[in-house]
């Protein structure tokens, strides 16, 4: 959720503080996907973008600006709280494991990869498969690939993975893009939803980085793209291709104490029971979060080996959407969504 309501950016400044300073917020860059796994439950995902509005206007120099060299694909499902904007689940590739991104050398002015005014991993793609593995595709910077002798800029090209934990451990990226004599610039993918043992992918491909055509009045093009062939390319990816899901050690550590969590009743009125089944005695917060992620109640006590339930007042609190969280000591929070109807 973006921090100030209804922004403005010919109207307001980024100042989230109320210090008549503006802040630089990370939001979405506009490129999203959402899917639905087999439970019914909502994924989303985004590239992640840095914003930032000291002049508040709409002509030159004025209006929000965005930092184009912002890096990170994030992931976020109906079992996280609103507020949070979900986890970053892919970056760039230290390709050459020197820690850090190398670009081509451009003149001053220029960027060193094409322009299309989003992260630098982004466009990403959600698909479920009948056992509710998680497929992810999205488009990154190739870290020390330049396209041609021509254009030194780094190209994009299209990667594949997948989680078996919804979402909290994925295997390791796999390029779908050839590199030959060339390094191909791949983008705009878009990943069939049906996966039948296979992942089926349609990509844009060319030569050179950037847009040929500008997406809106005043947007850069890069020059050497302009009236160039590109092509659409289908892709058929063997889900074997991806490897085996990671050992899901989030969800072990989130885990490994409590054996079972439950809520009810679901929808609540009045009032409502956490019970908590746990392996071992150990100490633990619980939370109930409206909406967005504010906190409206939270206790802590040390449950004991078995069963505890934590009776819950609701009577202040509206109807609508809640989360209930549980953090054990040294562990991840587990979050939950219920229901308060009155």
């Amino acid at each position: 959720k973006f921090p100030i309501a209804k922004y403005n950016s010919a109207t307001t400044t980024t100042d989230i503080n109320s210090d008549n300073v503006a802040d630089t917020l990370t939001t979405t860059d506009g490129s999203i996907a959402v899917a639905l796994d087999n439970n019914g439950l909502a994924y989303v995902s985004y590239g992640g973008m840095r914003v930032l509005c000291t002049t508040p206007g709409t002509g030159a120099g004025q209006g929000l600006s965005f930092f184009p060299f912002t890096d990170g694909l994030y992931l976020w499902n109906e079992n996280m709280p609103q507020n949070v904007g979900g986890q970053m689940i892919a970056a760039i590739e230290d390709q050459n494991g020197n820690g850090q991104l190398d670009v081509p050398t451009v003149p001053q002015g220029e960027w060193p990869f094409g322009t299309y005014y989003t992260s630098l991993t982004s466009y990403p793609q959600i698909a479920f498969d009948a056992s509710n593995t998680l497929y992810m595709s999205y488009s990154s910077i190739l870290d020390n690939a330049p396209a041609t002798a021509d254009d030194s800029k780094a190209v994009r090209q299209v990667f594949v993975m997948k989680s078996c934990d919804g979402g909290v451990n994925f295997t390791a990226p796999l390029n779908i893009v050839p590199t030959d004599a060339l390094f191909y610039e791949g983008m705009y993918a878009s990943m069939a939803k049906n996966v039948d043992g296979n992942l089926h992918i349609v990509y844009q491909r060319d030569i050179y980085p950037g847009f040929s055509v500008p997406p809106a009045t005043g947007a850069d093009v890069d020059p050497l793209n302009v009236d160039q062939d590109n092509e659409i390319v289908y892709v058929k990816v063997p889900v074997a291709d991806l490897g085996a899901c990671p050992v899901p050690t989030g969800v072990k550590e989130s885990n490994s104490v409590v054996s079972n969590l439950k809520l009810y009743p679901n929808p609540a009125i009045s009032n409502t029971t956490i019970e908590v089944v746990l392996v071992e005695n150990s100490k633990m917060d619980i939370a109930i979060l409206n909406s967005v992620g504010q906190e409206v109640y939270k206790t802590s006590l040390t449950g004991n080996a078995g069963n505890n339930k934590v009776d819950i007042n609701l009577s202040n609190l509206s109807s609508g959407l809640y989360f209930y969280q549980v953090r054990m000591e040294n562990s991840k929070a587990i979050t939950k969504k219920f229901v308060i109807e009155k």
